[in-house]
């Protein structure tokens, strides 16, 4: 509500390739991993395996379908200011998108950056795929799970991966 929510920004992916990452990230085949995207009541288990809480007990964390968990956070009536991007985007027009980030702060909270082109070129170098990929190669990610987190990140690898039921599924 926005009593505890100042704003936020929410990322969306190409569902089809969202399937392809799913996929690799819970160890599901395509097909699961697509009807786990398309079920009402898709869950996943509580992220803290090494918890002293009892397996009976741990709480799962409702996600829905996709398009019903893209719906709830893009057409939703809470009135706190909202920023939108797509995943391809941030790995693709990583200074367009970074701008629109700033902005987003500076006019919805009055945050003022200071923000040198060394600072800006240092953000995007950080944030780059390749880079989160080789600091998880180094030390780790937890969220990984059955296999590496910062996979490929690439888009449109559905075109070379998913067949055409599995793609008129999702669509």
């Amino acid at each position: 509500n926005p009593n505890n929510t100042a704003g936020y920004i929410y990322i969306i992916r190409d569902p089809r390739d969202v399937a392809i990452s799913w996929a690799k990230h819970a160890n599901l085949s395509y097909d699961d991993s697509i009807n786990f995207m398309l079920d009402f009541n898709s869950c996943i288990e509580w992220a803290k395996a090494n918890s002293e809480l009892p397996d009976h007990i741990k709480p799962r964390t409702f996600l829905s379908s996709w398009d019903e968990h893209v719906e709830s956070w893009i057409n939703n009536d809470l009135l706190v200011p909202k920023l939108i991007l797509k995943y391809e985007d941030l790995v693709y027009k990583k200074q367009e998108i970074f701008d629109d980030i700033v902005s987003f702060f500076e006019k919805n909270f009055k945050v003022k950056f200071n923000l040198t082109n060394i600072k800006i070129n240092n953000i995007i170098k950080t944030t780059d795929f390749k880079e989160l990929k080789s600091q998880e190669n180094k030390f780790g990610f937890e969220e990984a799970e059955s296999s590496a987190f910062f996979r490929q990140g690439k888009k449109n690898q559905w075109k070379n991966i998913l067949n055409v039921q599995q793609i008129n599924k999702l669509e």
